[in-house]
């Protein structure tokens, strides 16, 4: 009995030991494992700290470039603007000075085309009719020139104090034409009447006769102009002529 006793106390010792051993095995490996992996956990976070510091580096100086070619294209679209802006007035400013001296060049031009127009008609239809009887019956196959010239004479007379101031008057003066004498003067009036004024010595004598009583004083004979304002007589034959067209002298 008594080493029955003895054995299993000797057991429990050598049960109690290996526990013992084994407790303080596992313990150790516990620590290292748990420092081991504290290490490892250690890195990984040292890691990731670098890799985030590496990458906020990186963010930063990729913001710092996007920043500058932001600026740069920012500042090159401004210059871009700028110019396209400039253009812009530039080509308003150069529109509005063609557009002005267009309208410049148009008045001017408009000015100039007013002033050569004919003086205003200050004639009636009968004064037409009777002057282009009268310029014809004179004139009818003399130049053109020579019947401007015998409308503008009897023109000046109704202007002058010698004369009486009206066309008919004029014309119908005692023994100053011959046409109202002999009756051609009657026979061209009925003519242009009736509408048969029309061949090309009578047309020329109406365009004579417009000339002359819009107030035109000069005419242009052979390549001269001659200024006719004070000449008050014409015939085949004038003492002291200063003019002579086709048939007629004038002074």
């Amino acid at each position: 009995m008594e080493m029955n006793y003895k054995e299993i106390v000797m057991k429990l010792r050598k049960l109690l030991v290996c526990v013992l051993t084994a407790a303080v095995l596992f313990g150790t490996t516990g620590v290292t494992t748990y420092a081991a992996e504290k290490d490892n956990t250690t890195a990984a976070i040292a890691t990731e700290e670098e890799s985030t510091s590496e990458d906020k580096k990186v963010s930063i100086t990729e913001k710092k470039e996007v920043k500058e070619v932001t600026k740069s294209t920012e500042t090159k679209v401004v210059t871009t603007t700028k110019k396209e802006t400039t253009t812009a007035k530039t080509t308003k400013t150069t529109k509005k000075e063609t557009v002005k001296k267009s309208t410049k060049s148009t008045t001017k031009k408009t000015i100039k085309k007013s002033t050569k127009k004919s003086p205003a008609r200050k004639y009636t239809s009968s004064d037409l009719k009777l002057m282009s009887s009268i310029i014809f019956c004179e004139a009818g196959a003399e130049p053109y020139a020579g019947k401007v010239a015998v409308g503008i004479v009897v023109k000046n007379r109704m202007e002058s104090k010698s004369f009486p101031s009206t066309l008919k008057g004029v014309i119908y003066q005692k023994y100053q034409f011959g046409p109202v004498r002999n009756g051609a003067l009657k026979k061209a009036l009925a003519k242009y009447e009736s509408g048969k004024f029309t061949s090309s010595y009578q047309k020329s004598s109406i365009r004579a006769a417009k000339t002359a009583l819009s107030g035109e004083k000069k005419i242009t004979y052979k390549g001269r102009k001659l200024n006719l304002n004070k000449y008050l007589y014409f015939s085949g034959r004038v003492s002291n002529a200063k003019l002579t067209i086709g048939g007629h002298q004038f002074k």
